[in-house]
């Protein structure tokens, strides 16, 4: 079960020539996997690395301090004060080569460096992987820019489950507080949540995107029984040299679907290749 294989088939019925297939349940339409893969440009795939949802470990819900520590700083997070004629501003740069990345919080937008001003709260994530384990961990900050400094708010951190490995590509998973599936993998630059929507709307799209060593897409718990979808994309590592030098680009898809017969949700996650 990929971005191409929605398991809700139920009831099956044919639309007209060239407008797809589509998965009647309860009286909705469900987009089927032609209509989500030709939204992803993916091609179709076979079930991918299958897990159940109960499989996942949960990253503990964040337990925010309101007032800040005797000592200021962000591990993994620096803050530099800039002037000009117009403004004063601070800028935040992520200690990339650490594992650390600014999470954006108008989208899953993953940035090296960002500015902000006082009283923004937001995140610093961090991906470290060692002896073939990895760890998650997120730090929930605040910008203080009377004193061109940060605090933390709080910080959780999870042991991550290996969701598949194939094609020089590692895909891990947790489950956050609210339920919701996060999977991560190192080289992403881009991706896509895809979730049901009201049925006169079709599927809705948000995009992601990386600027770190690695990407995250979200796959919501709330739309399990519908099927939710995320595709995550990226490159490996450069292969040969001079005018032979190829950069090998992969897709990661990843489905959430509950079917009448399973206890709970499923997980499906494939790594391909893009030719």
């Amino acid at each position: 079960m990929t971005t191409a294989t929605i398991e809700a088939r139920e009831t099956r019925s044919e639309a007209p020539r060239g407008r797809g297939t589509f998965l009647r349940r309860s009286g909705r339409l469900v987009a089927s996997a032609a209509v989500a893969t030709a939204l992803l440009g993916a091609t179709p795939a076979t079930a991918g690395e299958r897990s159940l949802l109960s499989s996942l470990p949960t990253l503990p819900a964040p337990r925010d301090r309101t007032d800040p520590p005797k000592d200021y700083g962000v591990p993994g997070l620096a803050v530099k004060e800039h002037t000009s004629a117009a403004r004063t501003y601070l800028e935040l740069t992520a200690a990339g080569s650490q594992g650390y990345c600014i999470v954006d919080q108008s989208g899953l937008r993953l940035k090296t460096w960002t500015t902000e001003t006082e009283n923004d709260s937001t995140e610093l994530w961090r991906l470290v992987e060692k002896d073939g384990s990895a760890t998650f961990e997120r730090t929930r900050y605040v910008v203080a820019s009377y004193l061109a400094s940060a605090w933390v708010k709080s910080k959780t951190s999870i042991a991550l489950r290996e969701i598949t490995k194939a094609n020089g590509v590692t895909v891990w998973g947790y489950r956050d507080a609210s339920g919701d599936v996060v999977l991560l993998a190192r080289g992403v630059t881009s991706g896509r949540e895809v979730r049901p929507a009201k049925p006169e709307e079709g599927l809705g799209i948000d995009f992601v995107a990386s600027e770190c060593g690695f990407g995250a897409a979200r796959l919501g718990i709330g739309a399990a029984k519908n099927g939710v979808l995320a595709q995550l994309r990226g490159k490996l590592p450069p292969v040969g040299e001079g005018k032979a030098k190829v950069v090998p680009q992969f897709v990661v898809d990843g489905t959430l679907a509950k079917l009448a017969r399973d206890p709970e949700p499923v997980l499906s996650v494939r790594v391909r290749l893009m030719e």
